[in-house]
């Protein structure tokens, strides 16, 4: 699967305004700005999931594995750049392999944190500083 590169505006376009909590934060509130991230972070398909999408990173471990068979994990980051094990010999297909995952594994994680920065951002609207 190829992996779509999302920017930051991107997601925080579809994640829009959460509800808004006007006074103190309780269950119901909470819960409800927990579904709305739920239903707005499905819409962006993951090599994880197609179907739930980042998901992953709101729901519970044990929620989530009731969609997806295979927990969610976070994108390791494969670093700044693309390098081979020292004294190794690759074929010129294997390295054109590598670097390509290379580069799918770095688009993965910067949407992972392009996400994870437009949701804190979404929630740091929705709830007043007073209960911050």
């Amino acid at each position: 699967m190829s992996v779509q590169a999302y920017s930051y505006d991107d997601f925080k376009s579809v994640i829009g305004k959460l509800p808004a909590i006007n006074t103190r934060p309780d269950v119901h509130s909470i819960r409800g700005i927990q579904m709305h991230a739920v239903t707005r972070a499905m819409k962006f398909p993951t090599t994880q999931s197609a179907l739930m999408g980042y998901a992953g990173l709101i729901l519970q471990p044990d929620i989530y594995r009731l969609s997806e068979p295979i927990p969610w994990q976070e994108t390791p980051d494969p670093g700044r750049n693309f390098e081979l094990p020292p004294n190794a010999f690759f074929t010129n297909t294997e390295i054109s392999n590598r670097k390509h995952r290379f580069e799918q594994d770095k688009l993965e994680r910067n949407n992972q944190e392009n996400f994870k920065r437009a949701m804190r951002d979404a929630i740091d609207e929705a709830i007043p500083d007073e209960y911050k």
